[in-house]
This record gives C-alpha cells, structure tokens and sequence, in this order.
C-alpha cells in the first residue's frame, strides 16, 4: 500500500505543475489575444490611412491632368495666333511692296510663349520727388 502512497503523492504534484503550466497558458493566451486586437486596431486605422492617402493622389493627379491638358491646349493656342500673326505680317508686306518683288522673311519669329511682363520700376523715395 506505501507503494500506491508515493504514487498517489507524485501524481498530485505532477497535477499541481500541470495546473500551473494551464494557468500560465490561460495568462500568455489572453496577453496574446489583447496584443492581436491591438495590432488588429492598429491596421485598420494604417489601412484607412493608405485609403485617405490613395484618394487625395487620385485626385490630385486627376487635378494636375486636367490643369496640363488646359496648359497644352493654351501653348497650342499661342503658337496659333503667332503663325497667324506671322501670315498675316507676310501678306501685308507682299501687298505693300508689289506683285512683282519676292516676299523677305519675317525678320525675327514670335516667341512661342509669352514673355512675362517688366517688372515695374520702384517708386522714387520720397526725398527725390520734385517739390511744388
């Protein structure tokens, strides 16, 4: 009977160990499953983020298309109207000098893009301004 004593007594701390180690389990799990929402709640917002940033690129690339097609189209005007502006000049010169003369070429081309106005002088200071 001693025999079935110790056996007794060696399966119950066995048990105790093994309700330990369940426990520790049970601990880790629950640290694990609050680290997975965690990281869960952190790849939505992420990905909601990586949405949000996806939309504004669209559209601002939809934006700069639209704003470089009008540029295209105001460039294409502009060389337009300067070898419009350019026929008309040779007409008027061949009309000027005769029939019978041959037309000179234009003597300088049009820029293809408008010039950006001068800048405007700065105002004289006051102390150099005529009395009256």
């Amino acid at each position: 009977m001693k025999a079935h004593v110790l056996s007794d007594a060696r399966l119950v701390k066995q048990a105790g160990r093994f309700v330990w180690l369940s426990v520790d389990a049970e601990k880790e799990a629950k640290a694990a499953r609050g680290r997975l929402e965690t990281e869960k709640r952190v790849y939505v917002v992420a990905k909601s983020e990586v949405e949000l940033a996806h939309d504004r690129y669209a559209e601002l690339k939809r934006r700069h298309d639209a704003l470089r097609k009008e540029h295209d189209e105001l460039i294409e005007a502009v060389r337009q109207a300067a070898r419009e502006e350019r026929k008309l000049a040779e007409r008027a010169e061949r009309s000027g000098k005769g029939a019978g003369a041959p037309a000179a070429p234009a003597a300088a081309p049009t820029p293809a893009l408008p010039t950006p106005a001068a800048p405007e002088a700065p105002a004289a200071p006051p102390s150099e301004l005529p009395q009256a």
